[in-house]
């Protein structure tokens, strides 16, 4: 009797263990859910972005507003700037 208790205590902080691994393996630890996960640049996304800039400023009553972007690479990385 008193192996099994301890069997299933030892069972219970496995299944605890474990699912605490699973949710850091999903949604990583603290500092990782503090960004922004990382995306691919896509320009058909950029000229998405900007429509929805120029929506944006118009419903505001920016009616003569333009928005335009560029974009600079820099090693692997792209930084588009409105």
């Amino acid at each position: 009797v008193h192996q099994t208790k301890k069997w299933e205590r030892l069972q219970k902080a496995k299944e605890k263990k474990l699912a605490s691994y699973e949710q850091l393996l999903q949604k990583g630890n603290f500092l990782m859910q503090l960004g922004e996960p990382p995306l691919l640049y896509s320009p058909h996304k950029r000229a998405s972005t900007e429509e929805n800039l120029l929506q944006y400023l118009h419903t505001k009553g920016y009616f003569q507003a333009k928005v335009r972007s560029t974009v600079k690479f820099k090693g692997k990385k792209a930084y588009v700037f409105y």
